[in-house]
């Protein structure tokens, strides 16, 4: 699907690989959420280049989606979870 969206002649693409999504759902998903708490406790472990196998939170997602929905880049971006991480991290006022 990548190489074919990829193809299509948009000024920006975003492409967007997060890890394990850690958020709530309305069915259930029991290997998911004990995914997600076997993650809880891996996660810290995972440093250099294995920070992109850390879960993430599907609100972090979303607000990396908005920031870059902002951006006035030209090109192909894609983004894996270390990088989506960095991005999403709310905006600290003050």
């Amino acid at each position: 699907m990548e190489r074919d969206l990829k193809a299509v002649p948009f000024e920006s693409i975003y492409i967007y690989r997060p890890s394990l999504l850690d958020g709530e759902r309305k069915e259930k998903r029991t290997v998911e959420k004990i995914s997600n708490a076997v993650m809880k406790v891996i996660n810290p472990l995972l440093f250099g280049g294995m920070k992109k196998y850390r879960s993430i939170k599907v609100e972090t997602v979303a607000n990396a989606m908005i920031q870059n929905s902002f951006a006035t880049k030209n090109g192909i971006f894609v983004y894996e979870s270390d990088q989506i991480q960095e991005i999403g991290q709310p905006v600290k006022q003050g």
